[in-house]
């Protein structure tokens, strides 16, 4: 059985590195950045080691909250090019044999794509993921198509502590036509209807305690979208065909890339359900918007292809990532992930040069990572929301530091998306 290690390295470079020589050995290898979230990834999954820094806080916290992990530390020179120390020392610690496993019940954390991002925009998603771990209501991710949604859902499932026989279960609402999609959710008891030879088990209810992910919830049809509401807020589901109501255990997590709203207007969603799904939303920005993680992301998804395509590429040359930082994005963190493939496969270079990109990205000419409009809004946002925090969230005291009204600080705040941000910081102080 391979052995499961925790890198706590806040240099890409180093942790990558580390990362493909380790599970090139057959170790099974997971990276956080700083000590919040190495902590945050040893509450929810098993790991045999931790390899990490000196941090005596950190250290600490390890061994009283985790007394059955192994700790290496990693020293100054352990880095890109010292895998092979690391590797002794971490033989001096674990038996080369897996031995009995103490249980199986915990998730790998290899079996859900990270949240990876250093932006202001991805960390705040990170933190709101983090917080929703702690409850079970149902959560609204919106985002443009390719900007992770599934990702961000996996992990609140993974966060919360499921155990392998509580699952994800993923359905794409615009995929299954109207008249198959309510046995697909509910079940149905034999003879319901033509062909029904047998009962069948709907998804909510195979979900049993894990999360149910609606995908393009905003193209579910109207007539089910009021079962799925009577569903949620009952709490049970009755399968097609049937009377006897069945609990509903499962956390319902919604997806859209729509307006729900515009589509509110055009009756095309209903209102009750947005408010009722959506008790929480989680909203994820673009890619054009944070340049700042691409590198993040570039690197990660070299890693993983290495290991699939037994390549040595050991990142991207810098006139090639001021083109992919320069790119447009409309396919998000999606088309990103294809484009370092499409590089991978075509050329196995150690490097990903400017040649090696599609013409329409490596010849763009050179644009600013915001529009003016859009970088005008990001700092204003930015600035308020670290005011506030400087304030302690007093909003009399944030207003007079901005040289502002309080009135026209409320209306910044709607306008830029910062009062239901604010509003989940005062629910999480009471």
């Amino acid at each position: 059985m391979s052995r499961s290690l925790l890198i706590v390295q806040d240099d890409p470079a180093v942790a990558e590195a580390l990362s493909i020589f380790l599970e090139g050995r057959g170790l099974e290898c997971a990276t956080a950045r700083d000590g919040p979230s190495a902590l945050r990834l040893l509450a929810h999954a098993r790991f045999d080691l931790v390899l990490c820094g000196t941090d005596s806080d950190f250290l600490r916290r390890v061994s009283t909250g985790f007394p059955g992990i192994a700790v290496v530390t990693l020293r100054p020179e352990d880095g890109v090019a010292a895998p092979e120390d690391v590797l002794k020392r971490i033989r001096t610690v674990l038996p080369s044999d897996a031995g009995p496993d103490a249980t199986d019940s915990f998730p790998r954390v290899s079996d859900a794509e990270p949240l990876i991002g250093r932006s202001a925009a991805m960390k705040s998603v990170i933190d709101m993921v983090a917080k929703l771990s702690k409850s079970t209501g149902t959560v609204l991710i919106s985002g443009e198509s390719g900007t992770g949604k599934e990702v961000v859902a996996r992990t609140l499932h993974l966060m919360c502590g499921a155990t392998r026989d509580q699952r994800f279960v993923p359905i794409n609402c615009a995929a299954i036509p109207p008249t198959l999609m309510e046995s697909e959710l509910f079940g149905h008891a034999r003879g319901a209807f033509t062909g029904a030879t047998a009962e069948k088990r709907g998804l909510m209810e195979t979900a049993e305690r894990g999360t149910l992910f609606l995908d393009e919830i905003g193209e579910m049809d109207l007539g089910l979208q009021a079962k799925l509401l009577r569903a949620i807020d009952r709490k049970e589901i009755v399968r097609v065909g049937s009377v006897n109501p069945i609990r509903l255990e499962a956390r319902i997590v919604g997806a859209t890339n729509l307006d729900l709203r515009d589509r509110i207007a055009r009756k095309l969603f209903r209102e009750d359900l947005y408010y009722r799904i959506g008790v929480v939303e989680i909203k994820i920005p673009p890619l054009r918007e944070r340049p700042e993680d691409i590198p993040d992301l570039a690197a990660h998804f070299i890693a993983r292809l290495n290991r699939e395509l037994k390549r040595t590429c050991r990142g991207v040359e810098p006139d090639a990532m001021t083109a992919l930082k320069g790119h447009e994005w409309r396919g998000n963190v999606r088309e990103l992930q294809n484009v370092i493939e499409r590089a991978m496969i075509l050329r196995d270079g150690k490097m990903i040069a400017g040649e090696d990109l599609p013409a329409t990205i490596a010849r763009a000419p050179r644009r600013p990572a915001r529009r003016l409009r859009e970088a005008l809004r990001h700092y204003e946002r930015e600035h308020i929301r670290m005011v506030l925090e400087e304030s302690g969230r007093n909003r009399e005291k944030a207003a007079r530091q901005l040289g502002i009204g309080v009135s026209s600080l409320y209306r910044k705040m709607r306008s830029l998306d910062l009062a239901t941000e604010e509003s989940s910081h005062s629910k999480d102080r009471q």
